[in-house]
Parts: C-alpha cells; structure tokens; sequence
C-alpha cells in the first residue's frame, strides 16, 4: 500500500467510525429503547404464572391487579422517603466535616424505620393475595412466596452453604 492509499483508507475509516457514533448518539439518546416494557413484560408474568401455576380464575386475577395497584400507590411514599435519606446520607460524605454519630445513626434509623413499615406493608400485601386464593390455590400460592423470600438481594439466589468459602476461613459448623 502507498502512502496516498494508506491515508486515504485511514480517512475512510475515521469517517465510517465518527458517521458511526454519530448514528448510536442518536439512537440511544432519541430512540430510547422503553423501559415500561420490561415492567409490563414482568407484571404479566406474574399475572401468568398466578393464572397458569396457581390456577386463578380471571376474577382472582382482576382482585389481584387491585390490589397490587393497591399496594404500589402505599409503598411509593416509603421508597421516596428512603431514597431520600440515603441521597442525604451519602451527601454527607463530601462534607469537609464529619457528621456527628447522632446525625449518622437518626439517618440509618430513618431508613430502617422506612424499610420496617415496607416489610410490614408487603407481609399485609402478601395476606390479602393469599386470602383470595381458594385452599387448593394455597399450596402452590405458598410454594411461589417460599421461593421469593428464598432470593438474595437484587432477586439472586443466595449461595450454597460452603460456595466459595472465603481463602484463609475454614467452614464453621453450625
């Protein structure tokens, strides 16, 4: 290859990937995939496997998205509330000074607090679902409640006793 020819492809090239980014720019910042479809693609899965697993009738599953709905508009005040204490909390860790161990523990109590009232207000939510649920529904009502209080955080599984044990720690038996 010349010199000339070799230019003339590295211009090409710096053309296609600069006319490239250029296209993604777009698209990511215009043509936003929707994120509601994720969230509407999970809230009919759940209305499916209630229909499908548990064996509910089109009555139970209007009752249910009643109460689901129910259930969203009185958690919304305690994820705002705690989203907004850690906002504050966290804020705190850019300040020149330190804040107090007061200040510290009444922002942790805070979202503790919030976090007890959402636990509460879900163990309620999860009642009066399974109180629609005929006794033969109940079994496998309880069975999809087990395995959703079996996951981690971010919805993970937990790990098997004795994965991944870390270096240097024997296996304490319990």
């Amino acid at each position: 290859m010349t010199t000339r020819t070799r230019s003339r492809f590295l211009v090409i090239l710096v053309v296609l990937l600069f006319l490239t980014n250029i296209a993604m720019i777009i698209f990511f910042v215009f043509l936003k995939p929707n994120n509601n479809r994720n969230r509407n693609f999970r809230r009919d899965f759940v209305v499916e496997y209630l229909e499908e697993k548990v064996g509910f009738s089109q009555v139970q599953i209007d009752s249910f998205k009643v109460l689901r709905d129910e259930n969203n508009k009185r958690m919304m005040p305690y994820f705002s509330k705690m989203r907004s204490t850690r906002e504050d909390l966290y804020k705190m860790v850019y300040d020149s000074m330190p804040p107090s161990d007061s200040v510290l523990n009444a922002k942790v109590d805070s979202i503790g607090m919030a976090q007890a009232q959402v636990e509460k207000a879900l163990f309620e939510h999860f009642k009066e679902i399974r109180a629609i649920c005929t006794p033969g529904q109940q079994p496998a009502f309880d069975s999809l409640l087990n395995r959703l209080f079996r996951r981690g955080a971010a919805g993970n599984p937990p790990p098997r006793s004795g994965w991944k044990d870390k270096p240097g720690k024997e296996k304490q038996k319990g």
